[in-house]
């Protein structure tokens, strides 16, 4: 079920893209970012208070317990977004999935960096998921963009918020952290939406209502929560391929509401992702018992 939630968070993202794209023809980066993150925190508030409130006291995780979690994975998801946002004004978007994308590789990697067991299985389907998301993404004439460390950056912070949710949501409320973590992305943001670009005019929240209503209620809202529900019982480098599927997912809804085309190289790309999936899932072998 958890696998499920993780692919069903992936189509979210992926049809995503779409949105955010349309929604980046109105809205300035901080104030589509940070204010789609607000929202989503705003209405999932009384869903997730209630939620906790109604749990038993002896099962229930203080509320302080949820504060400097919730901090540092908003932390990491701020910084992510913004770099993202930030370098698709220099980057070509088909590699700038592909260095987002990159995350795959890095969670395994840094969880052999902090002594963390890893089945070198999942160091391997990381390997071919990388593989898969450059035949994806990548176009056939490489070249370097100042955008492209931003997304590494991206990457990086990205990585880091899958390791800090399966550090953090198996013992601590999964709606509550979810909503919290929501409100620090949004009040980050906050500064550079009035100091660096100005609130947007209600005419650009109008040209652009329902790509930001989507990113908010079902990329932020639902699909971000579903990641720190289904995390508490999957590994993060299976949870790491299973999300990296929001770039399989992007183009199918790019055929299907932009009628883009794609090559067979892209096609394969996908196979090679779905195949890594698939490998990661197999389970470990048991040793034969005396």
């Amino acid at each position: 079920m958890s696998t499920l939630l993780l692919i069903l968070t992936a189509a979210i993202w992926g049809a995503a893209f779409v949105a955010q794209r349309a929604g980046a023809e109105s809205l300035p980066p901080f104030a589509f970012n940070g204010l789609r993150f607000l929202l989503g925190s705003l209405l999932l508030a009384p869903v997730a208070v209630g939620a906790w409130a109604s749990r038993p006291r002896t099962i229930r995780p203080p509320f302080r317990a949820h504060l400097l979690p919730s901090l540092l994975c908003g932390l990491f998801l701020f910084l992510g977004s913004t770099l993202q946002q930030t370098a698709m004004s220099t980057t070509d978007p088909g590699k700038a999935g592909f260095l987002t994308a990159l995350y795959i590789l890095l969670v395994p990697l840094l969880q052999r960096l902090f002594g963390r067991p890893l089945r070198p299985l999942h160091l391997f389907c990381a390997l071919l998921g990388t593989a898969g998301m450059a035949l994806l993404c990548l176009s056939r004439t490489l070249s370097f963009a100042p955008g492209d460390l931003l997304l590494v950056l991206c990457a990086l912070a990205f990585a880091c918020h899958i390791l800090a949710i399966d550090r953090f949501a198996p013992a601590l409320d999964p709606l509550l952290l979810s909503c919290l973590q929501f409100a620090v992305v949004g009040l980050l943001s906050l500064p550079a939406i009035f100091l660096r670009e100005g609130f947007p005019p209600p005419a650009a929240f109008r040209d652009a209502a329902i790509p930001f209503l989507y990113a908010a209620v079902f990329s932020c809202g639902i699909a971000y929560t579903l990641q720190v529900v289904a995390q508490r019982r999957v590994p993060p480098t299976l949870a790491s391929l299973l999300m990296c599927l929001e770039s399989v997912f992007a183009l199918l809804a790019g055929a299907l509401l932009l009628h883009e085309r794609h090559t067979l190289r892209e096609l394969l790309g996908c196979l090679l992702l779905f195949l890594a999936i698939l490998l990661a899932q197999l389970p470990p072998r048991r040793r034969p018992t005396r």
